[in-house]
């Protein structure tokens, strides 16, 4: 999957708060993916706003604090919510075991509801994405594993197929023996090809191949691990902000990015 680029995502003007003691806090867990979304998510729209357009004092910025899959949020004047955060997935794979900068890693579906207390109490409700971007190269930790199996045969067994075949003159068999190579995982294959006359059922050509198989087989599972911290990634909260019975507007927020992991996992066969 190649990786996508998203607009607005470094701002190195910004100063951002601090995202919390992220030891403390418990982790959503996605296929592969070990994130917590907390931190101070300031706006990126005109005028430093977080919400694009609603009733009462502006929202510039909202705290989020994620616990396993519930989060508390509160906005910069002091209203509160509460709701969900989905398990992360992954949205690109690592190319040649690294994110260049501005890779979407993964992302989460969130929803909140609370109340508006800058607008009259107004009842809101949010539904929106928080994506993880690169905003560094991020090189990822390779380990391997290789799982080897094989059949060896301990009693030299035979097996013996025959095939026929006829065209408008001649009948065509086909004759595989199959040796077991006894205490090797290999197997000696003899086909022959004998081509009779149909009428007179006279032998007219014979001809022989040998062939050495290796029954043996082994599966190599690489695992990539990306480590991710507040240097290296921005999480990006979009959505819609919606005030019961007056409408709805957008969200576009960004906050650093806080401890966490992405692995992926690649499993390859051969013989």
């Amino acid at each position: 999957m190649a990786a996508t680029c998203l607009g607005l995502v470094l701002f190195s003007g910004c100063e951002w708060g601090s995202s919390g003691g992220d030891g403390s806090f418990n982790t959503s867990q996605g296929a592969g993916v070990q994130l917590n979304f907390s931190g101070v998510y300031s706006g990126t729209m005109s005028g430093g706003k977080l919400v694009a357009s609603k009733g009462g004092a502006p929202v510039t910025s909202l705290v989020i604090f994620q616990a396993g899959n519930s989060l508390e949020i509160t906005d910069n004047n002091g209203s509160t919510y509460t709701g969900n955060i989905g398990s992360p997935g992954a949205v690109a794979d690592g190319v040649n075991g690294s994110f260049s900068t501005g890779a979407e890693l993964a992302q989460a579906q969130v929803s909140f509801t609370g109340n508006d207390n800058s607008a009259g109490g107004r009842e809101i409700n949010f539904v929106g994405v928080i994506h993880a971007v690169a905003v560094k190269d991020i090189q990822g930790t390779t380990s391997t594993d290789t799982d080897s199996s094989s059949t060896s045969s301990s009693d030299g067994g035979t097996r013996t197929t025959t095939t026929s075949t006829f065209d408008a003159t001649n009948k065509i068999d086909i004759i595989t023996v199959t040796e077991d190579i006894e205490g090797s995982p290999e197997t000696r294959e003899t086909t022959t090809t004998v081509r009779y006359d149909r009428e007179t059922g006279v032998e007219l050509s014979r001809t022989q191949t040998v062939t050495i198989k290796n029954d043996s087989s082994s599966a190599t599972t690489s695992t990539t691990t990306y480590e991710i911290t507040e240097a290296n990634t921005q999480y990006r909260l979009q959505g819609n902000w919606i005030e019961v019975g007056a409408g709805s507007s957008g969200v576009d927020g960004l906050s650093a990015g806080t401890a966490g992991l992405i692995q992926t996992t690649t499993t390859t066969t051969g013989q």
